[in-house]
């Protein structure tokens, strides 16, 4: 069951828009780390929510297209659950409380884009997305600290598009283009 209340407008050419929404989920499937890297299967749970706001924002003149986005996540469990698998054992389980937060999913998350049309068949663009902390599938329940949590990030991305005829374009993209981790 989702509601979802939203609103857009254009001010002063800024196009802005607004939501607010929450998911309430019965009998979710959800991912479990399996003992191989990179490998699972799925389990059911009761009861998951997600609920949130997104905010947004574009604009554009003869030179300049943006684009601007944020968005405040809350993805819970609701109901208690043990997830199974290798990383869920007896003396430690992963028991999950209803509140527990959903793996993999960030609290927080916002992305620019900007694009330069430099000449009538040059476009140049860029655009940043950053996500915050979030957990770690396995370690929903915190009580395996040696798998700590996934730090926040941020990617920067490039492109050029060269139109070369009306119907032939070009697209040169790089992705994580300063590709640096942290911690």
């Amino acid at each position: 069951r989702t509601v979802e209340l939203g609103a857009r407008t254009r001010v002063a050419g800024v196009h802005v828009s607004g939501a607010v929404f929450r998911t309430e989920l019965r009998d979710e499937i959800v991912f479990v780390r399996a003992g191989v890297p990179q490998a699972g299967y799925f389990a059911n749970v009761d009861r998951t929510r997600r609920q949130g706001v997104e905010l947004a924002a574009s604009g554009r003149n003869a030179a300049w297209q943006w684009q601007a986005s944020a968005s405040w996540l809350d993805a819970t469990y609701r109901s208690p659950v043990v997830l199974p698998g290798p990383l869920s054992t007896p003396e430690s389980p992963n028991a999950l409380q209803s509140g527990t937060r959903l793996a993999g999913l960030p609290r927080h998350t916002a992305k620019l884009a900007v694009d330069w049309h430099a000449a009538p068949a040059w476009t140049l663009g860029a655009d940043v997305q950053a996500f915050g902390r979030q957990g770690v599938a396995g370690n929903e329940s915190g009580t395996r600290p040696e798998l700590g949590v996934l730090p926040g990030f941020a990617l920067l991305h490039a492109r050029l598009r060269w139109q070369l005829t009306g119907r032939w374009r070009f697209h040169l993209r790089v992705h994580d283009l300063l590709e640096r981790r942290l911690g």
